[in-house]
Parts: C-alpha cells; structure tokens; sequence
C-alpha cells in the first residue's frame, strides 16, 4: 500500500516526540523523500550501517542558502550508493569539488567511517574534514544566526560546535590542516566567540586574542566609557594598527611589555579616554562552503565604535612605546651581541632601574644583601668602596669599568633602594672602574636633574685643597677637619647637594686626586674669585700648623692653574705665617680669619724676613718654613708657571690659545714656537679618520663634540654637509664605538644625548 510523504512526516515526527519522552538519541536510518535534518550533538543517526555522533546534515534534499536550485554541499544522502568493502580512505577517488552528493560510493564509506568513529583517525584526507566543516558553517552562521543566541538550549548548541573545531584544530593540527583550513577554522572560532561573549573586555587576554576580537573588546571599552588599560593598548598598537614594533622592544619582550605598563601608567594613569566616534564596528564572515552563495555573511556586534578610526591614539601609545625602546635600546644592543647573555651581569646591569627588582634575579638579591651589610648600622651615612668592590657586586659587559648605561643603571637602582652614588653618571660624574673609588650614601630625595653652580665651585674648592693637603700623602685630621668647617661658608647649599658634596669629599678622601682635567672646571670660575680659592687652598694646607715642601710645590701648581703669579705664594705664605689673614673671596662673600704668628724653623740666614720667637707652652704649634726652599722656588716660578699651563690642559681639550709673550726657558719656549700653540696636545689634520670612519663620519663626529645633547633638526643640516644620512650616519659611528669601547656614543631619537667619555676616547 503506497504511503504518501505527509504520512511519513507525521511518522518521524511521532518517532521523534517518542525518543525523547523515553531519553533516546538514536535516530533510525532516514527513508527516501525526507528533507535534509540537521542532527545536534549528542544524538546519533545510522546511515548505511555507520552509526554517526550527530553535527551532520542527514535527508535526501536540502537547497543551498540563497539558492533553491542547488543542494547543500555537505547534505548526507542516505539514498546515494556506498561501498563499504572498499573504501577509499587516502581520497585517491575524490574530484576536485568537495560534496557528499559528487563524491564516488568508495569515498562515501571512507567519510561515513570517519564521522562514526570519532572524527579522529590519523592521515584522513583533507577533503573529508572540509566536508563536515561545511555542515557546521551552515548551522551557525545560517541557522543559530538566525535565532536568539541568549537561549539556553542555541547557546549550549553553539558552545558545543566550537568545542568541536577547536578539538578538530588539536587533533588536526599539522599536516592534515594545512591549504587553509586553519586559518579558516581559526576565523570561524574567532567569530564564533564574538557571538558568543556578551563583554569581551572582560572576558579576554587582548595579548593573545585575536583581530577581530580585540576592535570587539576595544569597542566595547570605548562604548562604556571605560580607559583603555596599557595591556588593551599595547595590544591595540601591535595588532591594530599596522605599524612595526623597534628591534629593541621585540629583542626584550618580556622587559618592554612590563616596562611599557609603567610609563604608560605614568603617563595616562588607569588609561586613555576616548569618545564613540560615527564610525562604527561592524564585521563578515566569508564561509569555506559553496552552499552560501553570497560568499559573506554580515555578523552582528552591537553598536560599537571602530577604533583602527582613532590614529590620534595610536601615535600617543607611539609615543610611550618610543620612550620604551630608548630606555631599552641598551639592553637591546648587549643582547644582539650576546643572544645566550639576558641573565649575565652585563645584561641586568642595563635593565632600566624600576625592573631591576622583576627581572633582575641573583644579581640583585646579591647587590641587596652586599648593601645591606655595609650600612648594617644606622649610623652609617657614607661607605667608600673601591671600584673592584663594586664591580663584583654590578659587572657590565667589561669588566674593568661600567659603561655610561650600565653606570646609569645602577644609579638609578640605588635611588629606589634609598641610597645615593657619587660620581653618579647622570650628573657627568666619571664612570666606575676598578682603579677608582665610589661612595654610597644614604638618600632620600629623588635624583637631582643637574648641580648647581654652587656645587661645582665648592667641589672644585675641596679637589684643589685636598690635592694640597696630600702632598704628606695623606690630608692630617686637623686639614680635614678645617676642610669641613669652613666648606660651609663658601657656599650654602640645599640638602640634597649638601649630601652629595659629603659623600664626593670621602671620594677625593680616599684616593689622591690630581690636578688633571681641572683646567676647564677652572676657566668657568669668575677671574675675581680665584685669589680667595687660592688663599682657601693654603689655609687647608697648614691647618696642622705645618707647610711641608711638597705642599708648597702642589700651592704652585694650584697658583698656576688658577692663572696667579706663582711669586705671589710665597709673599702670601709669610704673610700668614706672621700676622692675621683677612680673605675676600668676591665683593658677595668674605671671611676674616685670625691666627696667631706662626714660628717658622731656623734655617740659612735670609735676607728680609724675620724670625718670629718660639711659642710658648700652650700656644699652637707653628708650621715649618724653609726659606732656602722658598728663594729657590722664587727662582723656579717664572718657567714652572709657564710649564705647568702646558701640562695641566683639561684632558681631549684642543687649546687654540697663541704663543705666551712671558719670558720661558728655551726648550720650553722652542717646543711651543715648533707647534705653534700652547699645550701637549698635536693638531689634527685637515681631514681626520677617526677610529676606522671616513673623513665624512670622522667630521660628524668630530661636530657632536660641540654639546652634550643635541636636537634632531640641529643635527640634521650637518650630516647634509657631508652628504649622510642622520640615522645611518650615527648607526655607523655607534658601531665604531661599540666595536672599540662596548657602548654607543650617542643614545635617542628626536634628542640625541651624547655620550662624552665614549666620545672622549674616540678622539684621543
């Protein structure tokens, strides 16, 4: 008895309502003439023997979307012929068109055994698994699109296929997914997780989401008026906006993403504020499936601003990220040379301070405990440690000193641990090496951006006046203590540099200073204020009540270096010795001084002096004069005056000073007349080649020696004049200079900092 269609509908309907009163998820083999059905997950339906763990489209007919003529590609036939005997599991068979309906009855098997036993067997032809990612492209971006996704049951469904790819994408993750099929399937999940996150922007990691995603998430931020966090913004700037990351900031990942989270915060605190522009967020799915005729499917998400519009932004978060990469681009450098070096001491000692305590490792708990130790007593206010000390406890990349970088690295590390570090290589201190000694002190001020001009003369006042009182080898307590007095009334000082001057007098303390490369810090004192340094200088030296000959000989050398007739010394020396001193320093600052005649020793009879009488018990003890030394000196001033302005030129100074007209001896006076100018110091040819550059990066070179930090548009029109590139031109010179001394000589973009001690020994 014929049965007709709409009877056989009823029946299945009834079948259907029966299963799921009794809890079955098994569906029996379609009959002929049924429409396609999709089969949800976790029911079951047997097709020619295979039983298959639904996510199919199973039915005879099924039209394709937007096309009634044709039949959906990954539609099931249960009618079509199969060849369970020998199935064709390689897909040596199968045409070039992917579809259940076309393919030949020996890959029908091999799919069908693939759907039912798991969808995992290894090596499955490629074709296969398009196959039945068609069918779910259907269901959700034709049927779940359609409906109200905050239905339970349609979101459990949608939550379930995307398991389902995701576990495809694991299983099939190598070769078998290639030719598209994963960043197909990776678009897929992308968009299906828009459609399924009501917040993304709580919800997601923006580092590690993707595209499309992100704008959702950004959107999302923006439509709330929420701030952008640094982590949505640095991912906006990296995924969003086209532009390239610096070398530096991917070379160290790690120490920029959570450097780039503290100055961003510095510098827009919880994060940017942006206003909903016109333009609005919207999105498209192109499926796989020939099905969707269309070829797109446009996806709702809400009204949400588009923020690839908001090009302000981006160059804001620029900004930061430039001001990263600088910080960095020490680091940076070090490790490009050294790949296997980022936990060396070299490399942490470039680390910008604020990540000293996150990334810094041993090295740091080391640099702790060792500090820790030398101010164990509260007392402590200085340490002077010499710089083979702290060179064990913060190496650089060379082990004899510290460049400009790692020195400022330190320092800045130091500062967060509350102590201070003179020199200190941000204020154009000299850097650490294993000859010279440091002093740490105890510091609570934030670091000072410059000196005062105060500060400069009052440790320019302590250098010249210890040089002197070291010519016992030593300065005696009472010099030190006279020192230390009367520094105050030379010059009133704020706290933190008043600290920093105690700690620098330990230094000079500590070593024997010279009087080399002082001359410049003396050419920047007022003419008028150098007689009372002078005086200053001579009344540290005798404050033990002696003036030993090699303290005279160092007064002379300091007489001549401050541009004072040497004769003058000698005069000055009496007069202190034998009556009351008053000391004009400049028409600003005085001091009045008495002391009490001075005995001078008995020596050779001397013409116009007289010898005071021996003091009396109780009365200070007098300094010892002797006068034969005195009238050989006098005899001596005129040409030491003279040699000592040629010796003591500020080291890499060039002097173009003229010929004396003074009176020298002759071999003086012929080695000047042969070079022309005074000092030791050769001139340079015409067109130089320094340090293996070319006459045009030598002159440029040559040209950065003139500041200390330049501007870009200053800088600029001189590399034009030797025909270079800024960027390229400074690239090779910084080359130069790490080849030579490990560190570059200039640092910066849009201001160019350089660095003077690299310079310096470029040029010598």
């Amino acid at each position: 008895m014929p049965v007709s269609p709409q009877e056989l509908i009823d029946f299945f309907s009834e079948l259907e309502f029966e299963e799921r009163l009794v809890g079955r998820t098994e569906r029996a083999e379609p009959s002929r003439d049924q429409d396609g059905v999709w089969i949800p997950p976790g029911e079951t339906v047997t097709v020619e023997g295979y039983k298959i763990p639904g996510m199919v489209y199973v039915g005879e007919t099924l039209a394709a979307i937007n096309n009634s003529r044709a039949s959906e590609t990954s539609l099931i036939n249960p009618q079509l012929k199969v060849k369970r005997d020998r199935p064709d599991h390689e897909g040596k068979q199968m045409p070039y068109s992917t579809s259940y309906s076309q393919m030949p009855p020996a890959c029908r098997a091999a799919y069908l055994h693939w759907l039912s036993t798991g969808r995992n067997a290894p090596n499955t032809y490629i074709g296969y698994i398009w196959l039945f990612f068609y069918g779910l492209e259907r269901r959700v971006f034709h049927d779940l699109l359609r409906t109200d996704l905050k239905d339970a049951a349609k979101r459990q469904e949608l939550d379930q296929i995307v398991t389902e790819v995701e576990r495809l994408n694991q299983v099939y993750g190598g070769n078998s997914l290639s030719g598209g099929i994963r960043y197909k399937t990776e678009t897929f999940l992308e968009t299906c997780q828009v459609m399924r996150s009501a917040d993304l922007s709580q919800t997601i990691d923006p580092m590690t989401a993707k595209t499309l995603s992100l704008q959702v998430g950004l959107g999302q931020l923006v439509a709330q008026s929420q701030p952008i966090p640094a982590k949505w913004a640095l991912a906006w700037y990296m995924k969003l906006s086209n532009l390239r990351l610096p070398t530096a900031t991917t070379r160290c990942t790690e120490e920029f993403q959570a450097l780039f989270q503290l100055r961003y915060s510095q510098k827009h605190g919880d994060g940017m504020k942006l206003k909903a522009g016109k333009s609005k967020l919207t999105t498209v799915y192109y499926p796989a499936s020939q099905s969707f005729w269309s070829r797109s499917v446009a996806v709702p998400i809400g009204n949400l601003p588009d923020v690839t519009r908001f090009a302000a932004k981006v160059k804001k978060i620029g900004e930061v990220i430039e001001t990263c990469r600088v910080e960095l681009e020490p680091l940076s450098r070090y490790l490009g040379r050294n790949p296997n070096g980022r936990e060396t001491h070299g490399a942490i000692a470039l680390l910008p301070a604020e990540l000293l305590a996150t990334h810094g490792g041993k090295v740091v708990q080391k640099l702790q405990k060792w500090l820790d130790k030398l101010f164990l007593k509260p007392e402590t206010q200085i340490a002077v440690v010499s710089g083979q000390d702290l060179l064990k406890q913060w190496q650089g990349a060379n082990p004899e000193k510290l460049t400009k970088a790692e020195a400022t690295g330190l320092a800045k590390f130091l500062e967060l641990l509350g102590y201070g570090m003179e020199p200190d290589a941000r204020l154009g201190g000299v850097l650490p090496t294993l000859k010279n000694s440091v002093a740490l002190f105890r510091w609570a001020d934030p670091n000072l951006l410059s000196l005062s001009d105060e500060y400069q003369d009052t440790t320019l006042l302590a250098h010249l006046a210890i040089v002197v009182a070291s010519g016992d080898e030593s300065p005696s307590d009472a010099e030190r203590q006279y020192l230390q007095q009367h520094l105050a009334d030379w010059a009133v000082l704020e706290e933190p540099e008043q600290s920093r001057l105690d700690a620098h007098i330990q230094v000079l303390l500590s070593e024997r200073p010279t009087l080399r490369g002082l001359k410049a810090r003396v050419d920047c004192t007022e003419p008028e204020q150098r007689g009372a340094i002078a005086q200053f200088v001579m009344r540290v030296a005798a404050a033990d009540g002696q003036l030993s000959p090699k303290e005279v000989q160092f007064l002379e050398k300091v007489y001549t270096l401050l541009e004072l007739d040497p004769q003058t010394l000698y005069s000055d020396i009496h007069g202190f010795s034998t009556a009351a001193v008053k000391s004009t320093r400049s028409p600003a600052r005085s001091m009045v001084e008495s002391h009490a005649p001075v005995t001078v020793q008995q020596a050779a009879a001397t013409l116009g002096h007289s010898i005071p009488p021996k003091p009396k018990k109780g009365e200070p003890e007098a300094f010892a004069l002797d006068m034969m030394l005195v009238q050989s000196k006098l005899v001596e001033s005129q040409e030491i005056s003279e040699l000592l302005a040629e010796i003591f030129v500020d080291e890499g100074e060039v002097s173009n000073q003229t010929v004396s007209s003074k009176p020298s001896s002759s071999k003086a006076a012929s080695g000047r007349a042969a070079s022309g100018t005074v000092g030791t110091q050769k001139k340079r040819k015409a067109a130089p080649e320094i340090a293996g550059l070319d006459a045009a990066h030598s002159a440029l070179l040559i040209a950065l020696a003139q500041r200390q930090v330049w501007q870009r548009e200053q800088l600029e029109p001189i590399a034009d004049q030797h025909n270079l590139m800024l960027d390229g031109a400074l690239e090779v010179i910084n080359e130069a200079a790490f080849d030579r001394h490990d560190e570059p000589v200039t640092e910066g973009h849009d201001s160019i900092e350089v660095n003077t001690d690299v310079l310096r020994e470029m040029l010598s």
